[in-house]
């Protein structure tokens, strides 16, 4: 089960304004994979995270049209 909140952090912040920060709840097991695949494509977990869901928007995006 993945649970997420969203913190929008505007202006001061350490998030640009163009950009939401979300916090997301995963498993130890999903945490342990998710952290060895960003290993292995020298990415930070929260890179990684970022660019699998900006993929899959962009899937159902094209799969849509």
């Amino acid at each position: 089960m993945i649970h997420y909140d969203i913190i929008e952090l505007g202006g001061d912040g350490m998030v640009s304004k163009q950009n939401t920060r979300i916090l997301v709840t995963l498993s130890k097991e999903d945490f342990n994979k998710l952290q060895t695949l960003a290993t292995k494509e020298k990415r930070s977990i929260s890179n990684l995270c970022g660019k699998i869901l900006s993929d899959y928007i962009e899937s159902l995006s094209k799969d849509n049209k």
